[in-house]
């Protein structure tokens, strides 16, 4: 069985053992993984977390080097094994750790969850529901090209991911994509979308019918953003260089112009707000 676990627990200076709340603040430094788009989706702050699981620990002058395990910890990874196996999964990945961490119920995750203001039922129905799509820490790894997304990046791909769900589609498409950034408000595609004269609404109501132009995987789109972010001199791959790119994919381009907005148009407005 193959393990996609997180590779380093956060910093646990002055503590004593490491439990199963440095467990879940481990999964969220994976910024590719399943387990870490799960707790994204619950709005959680990681520098918050950290904080919050610092309090739970009194800070000792000696500790052990390095630090014991809790009873709570490797019980949670044994129900790990257990959940990867009962889905019928080759491998141990963030997923199937967060399960083994609410189904356990153990050590001061609990106790964290509730300073983050979630609950374990919340954490296990999100991460089901990724599985269920068919979604693999392989895939994420591809599709969120690691930390090169930013946050806002990785919210938007993980709300395609919900519509794709929502709608009972298998893939997660470039349509999927379109129509989330077309809602963001947080980012400037909404509004350029909106000026160009998209209509999201009647993308949306294209999902209902037998078979809707979808543009293909998504992959594809997040791998030009990431190529059009480093052309760009940019650290990190936005959702402007997403919009960017559904602009200069074929498929893209047709689905833009399928509903209202000219690709051409969209790409001047876009490299307008790049330069800024």
């Amino acid at each position: 069985m193959r393990y996609s676990t997180p590779a380093n627990l956060p910093p646990v200076a002055g503590h004593g053992v490491i439990d199963t709340d440095h467990l879940l603040v481990a999964i969220m430094h994976q910024e590719a993984s399943i387990g870490s788009a799960v707790l994204l989706d619950l709005a959680i702050s990681r520098k918050r977390a950290e904080l919050a699981m610092q309090q739970l620990h009194p800070s000792l002058d000696a500790p052990p080097d390095p630090p014991e395990q809790s009873t709570a910890l490797g019980k949670a990874l044994e129900l790990a094994v257990d959940e990867s196996r009962w889905l019928g999964q080759h491998y141990i990945g963030t997923e199937h750790l967060l399960l083994g961490i609410v189904r356990g119920g153990g050590g001061q995750a609990p106790e964290l969850m509730r300073a983050l203001g979630i609950n374990a039922e919340q954490v296990r129905r999100r991460a089901r529901r990724m599985i269920q799509l068919g979604v693999t820490e392989i895939d994420m790894d591809a599709a969120r090209m690691m930390a090169r997304l930013s946050e806002l990046s990785r919210r938007t791909l993980t709300a395609a991911e919900q519509v794709a769900a929502r709608n009972g589609h298998a893939e997660v498409t470039v349509a999927h994509l379109l129509l989330v950034l077309s809602q963001e408000q947080r980012s400037v595609c909404s509004r350029i979308l909106r000026e160009c004269g998209f209509h999201p609404d009647e993308l949306e109501a294209s999902f209902q019918k037998e078979n809707p132009t979808t543009g293909g995987s998504v992959d594809a789109i997040v791998n030009m953003a990431v190529d059009e972010a480093d052309r760009l001199g940019s650290l990190y791959t936005g959702t402007d260089h997403m919009l960017l790119s559904i602009c200069l994919h074929p498929r893209g381009a047709r689905l833009l112009r399928m509903y209202g907005a000219q690709p051409d148009a969209v790409e001047r407005r876009i490299r307008d707000a790049l330069q800024r």
